[in-house]
């Protein structure tokens, strides 16, 4: 009987132990919160695993190493001080454990929320496969050739005949915007007429009915003060300080489902980071009225 040794790569969404999350790192006195980790379904499935036939390169090569993460959550900031999780790994057969030289993280390699994990092995004499195990990515869907456009995923629609098109494409042409009517009548106003001099208003001549021409009244107008914009529109006032920092705050809105889902809300503008640390976001929290 043929024996393969295996090897495991990628994201695989599980801590093995506290060590691998920055948040859980600072809990670890707590005893509630130890126990709640311990007794958690996947690190027992995942911790039963490498027991089990898989090793952890990482951890195997770095018994005690801690601040040593994979991912962060780019929502937070997280990254600027190094407040993430581990979990990419390198999983090996226990029979590989003595070929295994070295296992890090390149933390230095920006681009996405995690970063690549490079594993040497030395001592193996590779022998290619002749069949491809059906679990390799070689087998999916996506990767097989036959996607070649986003057309795949859109709904079919039924095909109409050329000529209904040509009807509806000429029947769009006719349709005319229809007049609005207005709820009045519009006459046309003929301009002002120059009063004779005999008709004006003039006591002395005993002209007392004559029409009042309103161009011979001088009406003294108030004066415009000219005012700005700015002036009228304050707009919002200015962020309050963070009671940690003493910084101007930033405004977020809730996403967590929740009868608050979509509130804004005042937070600190660092990065979120270890409880103390002056570089880390402090607590504040204030509701934006």
């Amino acid at each position: 009987k043929q024996w393969y040794q295996r090897r495991v790569r990628g994201d695989l969404n599980v801590k093995s132990v506290i060590a691998d999350s920055a948040e859980a790192f600072e809990n670890r006195l707590k005893s509630k919160f130890v126990r709640e980790w311990e007794s958690s379904q996947d690190v027992i499935a995942f911790n039963n695993l490498l027991r089990g036939s898989l090793t952890d390169s990482f951890r195997y090569l770095n018994k005690a190493a801690t601040n040593s993460y994979t991912c962060w959550n780019t929502g937070l900031n997280a990254r600027v001080n190094n407040f993430g999780t581990r979990i990419d790994y390198v999983l090996v057969s226990h029979s590989l454990k003595g070929n295994l030289v070295s296992c890090g993280h390149l933390a230095s390699v920006i681009g996405s929320d995690h970063c690549p994990v490079k594993c040497e092995l030395e001592g193996l004499d590779l022998i290619g496969s002749e069949v491809v195990p059906p679990e390799c990515s070689l087998h999916f869907p996506e990767l097989r050739g036959k996607q070649t456009s986003l057309l795949s995923h859109l709904t079919k629609q039924s095909k109409m005949p050329p000529e209904a098109g040509k009807e509806v494409q000429g029947n769009r042409r006719k349709r005319q915007p229809k007049q609005t009517k207005l709820p009045f009548k519009v006459t046309k106003i003929s301009p002002r007429k120059s009063v004779p001099a005999s008709q004006k208003l003039n006591p002395s001549n005993g002209n007392t009915e004559a029409s009042f021409c309103p161009s011979s009244v001088k009406v003294n107008e108030p004066t415009r003060k000219v005012v700005s914009a700015k002036s009228l529109l304050k707009g919002l006032p200015p962020n309050p300080l963070c009671s940690g920092h003493r910084r101007p705050c930033v405004i977020k809105t809730v996403m967590k489902e929740g009868d608050n889902k979509g509130r804004r809300f005042y937070g600190c503008q660092l990065p979120i980071g270890p409880k103390g640390d002056s570089n880390s976001k402090c607590g504040h929290f204030e509701w934006l009225k």
